[in-house]
């Protein structure tokens, strides 16, 4: 029974899912790619834009990154403190135990890297 519901799920995926896909194509063939080679004037110009948009992505992981930020309020992660190591004032213990403000560094951190990847993509975007 629940195979043959599968099937019948995956079947109107598919069905679904091909306009999107040509649609997606369709797109890509009407581009002006005249216009986005010629505004290539430098292209160390353009491959300085886009390690600075990539950029933004290198403290993800980061124990002060949004990684942390999503993962430690719940029960994925734990950053345990010993003595004074890894105690940063006590906001992996505030984040852990929900009593975090809206305040605090690592969340301000967190939306200042995630505004400055916009801003980066944007300006990709504007320039080329």
């Amino acid at each position: 029974m629940k195979s043959m519901q599968l099937q019948k799920m995956k079947r109107r995926l598919t069905w679904l899912g091909l306009p999107i896909l040509l649609a997606g194509l369709l797109s890509f063939s009407i581009l002006n790619y005249g216009s986005l080679t010629s505004s290539l004037d430098d292209q160390n110009d353009y491959t300085s834009e886009l390690v600075k948009t990539y950029g933004t992505l290198a403290n993800y992981t980061n124990h002060t990154g949004p990684f942390t930020l999503l993962e430690l309020p719940t029960d994925e992660l734990v950053i345990p403190h010993k003595g004074g190591d890894w105690y940063d004032a006590g906001i992996f213990i505030r984040l852990h135990q929900h009593t975090y403000t809206a305040n605090e560094d690592i969340i301000n951190w967190t939306w200042q890297n995630y505004y400055n990847g916009i801003v980066a993509c944007n300006r990709q975007l504007f320039h080329y």
